[in-house]
């Protein structure tokens, strides 16, 4: 019988005090941590030579208090099933326990779960995050330290991989360390986490590029009724936009842009810490502001929102605080790098993927030629 067939695949045991059903395929290792929707473990492959997995058990799929994190949930495997690239996480494995309502007779009971109640997404098992990595070179008297040419790398894979995100016409919309996986013997870097991405629709893409061809004209002839409206609430506060800080809901790719260059902050200088580090919008707003300056009018077009205007008209016209002076206090960046960073007020501006690679590629490719993988890597030979 093909249910009994598919009830002998999977298993149900305990682990890490948790209770699973999973394939039998899968042997269960380590806990590695656990997230919004569940926790995640490493475990061994016996049908993929024994190759070393990551899974995130997510419990209660269809159950949830609020209806958006099913969404979020279903988003995230719909696009990571489309994605395929070196920098972005690959879904290898989706499962979802049988039902218990297809239970034949004389199979046990334990190793089924209630009405979609359980999902198991595997991925490939990555050592650590770049979190993870810039706390412990952050950490007083670590010996351990990210080098320049390692962060070159990390950089380049990370445009890369939003380039190609980007050409598929998805937004990550929640790029962070904590969400950029990366191996630490290749120094190796993956893009994972998509429970906040969104696809833009087709006219929306056209959109951007209008605008981004027209921005120092007429700021309004590429802004048509025709945008999709996004929600806010995206993007951890520390690396969010000033566009999505002062109540834009017509943004684009330039979101994924300015989180990137915090990221790239962060990685030339660990000790800094988060570049602009709060605890709401308008706390944000004032560091990016004495950063970067006060932006004139011209440089807010975007705002529909009278208070968020009122409040940038209320902010002192404070002196920028250059970003090479801000970094090279604690490290001696070069100029290139921090023209990379691409933090601008303006929206459409925000310079694209394709043009940021271009801007970056000899900075993080010439030390590479003459480098390898085994001086890249983070653990000793």
């Amino acid at each position: 019988m093909q249910v009994r067939n598919e009830l002998e695949r999977f298993i149900g045991l305990e682990f890490a005090g948790v209770q699973w059903c999973i394939r039998r395929r899968y042997d269960l290792k380590q806990r590695i941590g656990s997230g919004t929707y569940g926790l995640v473990v490493s475990a061994v492959d016996s049908m993929d030579r024994f190759s070393l997995v990551a899974i995130k058990k997510v419990d209660g799929f269809f159950h949830r208090k609020h209806a958006y994190e099913a969404r979020q949930i279903l988003r995230e495997v719909r696009l990571m099933r489309c994605l395929n690239h070196p920098n972005v996480i690959t879904l290898l494995d989706v499962m979802i326990p049988p039902l218990k309502g297809t239970i034949p007779q004389g199979v046990a009971q334990e190793i089924v779960s209630p009405l979609l109640s359980e999902l198991y997404l595997v991925t490939e098992l990555m050592s650590t995050d770049l979190r993870h990595i810039l706390s412990a070179a952050h950490r007083p008297g670590s010996t351990f330290s990210l080098r320049p040419e390692q962060a070159q790398y990390l950089l380049y894979q990370l445009i890369c991989g939003l380039q190609y995100i980007g050409s598929a016409g998805v937004l990550h919309r929640d790029l962070k360390p904590s969400n950029l996986l990366v191996d630490l013997r290749s120094c190796q870097l993956r893009i994972c986490d998509f429970g906040l991405a969104r696809a833009i629709p087709t006219h929306k893409r056209q959109t951007q590029d209008q605008c981004c061809s027209v921005y120092e004209g007429n700021f309004g002839a590429g802004h048509t009724n025709s945008q999709a409206t996004m929600t806010e609430y995206v993007v951890t506060r520390c690396y969010r936009a000033p566009e999505i800080l002062l109540g834009n809901v017509h943004y684009g790719p330039g979101v994924d842009i300015w989180s990137v260059g915090c990221i790239l902050a962060e990685m030339l200088a660990p000790n800094m810490g988060v570049l602009f580090q709060g605890t709401e919008r308008r706390e944000m707003l004032t560091h990016i502001v004495g950063v970067l300056g006060r932006p004139s009018k011209t440089e807010l077009w975007f705002i529909s929102d009278e208070n968020a205007s009122n409040f940038m008209d209320s902010l002192p016209l404070l002196m920028p605080q250059t970003l090479k002076r801000r970094i090279s206090s604690h490290c001696s960046p070069s100029e290139v790098a921090v023209r990379s960073l691409h933090l601008e007020y303006h929206p459409h501006p925000h310079p694209r993927t394709r043009s940021l690679i271009s801007s970056t590629i000899c900075w993080c490719l010439i030390p590479l030629l003459v480098s390898t993988h085994k001086m890249l890597s983070f653990t000793p030979s």
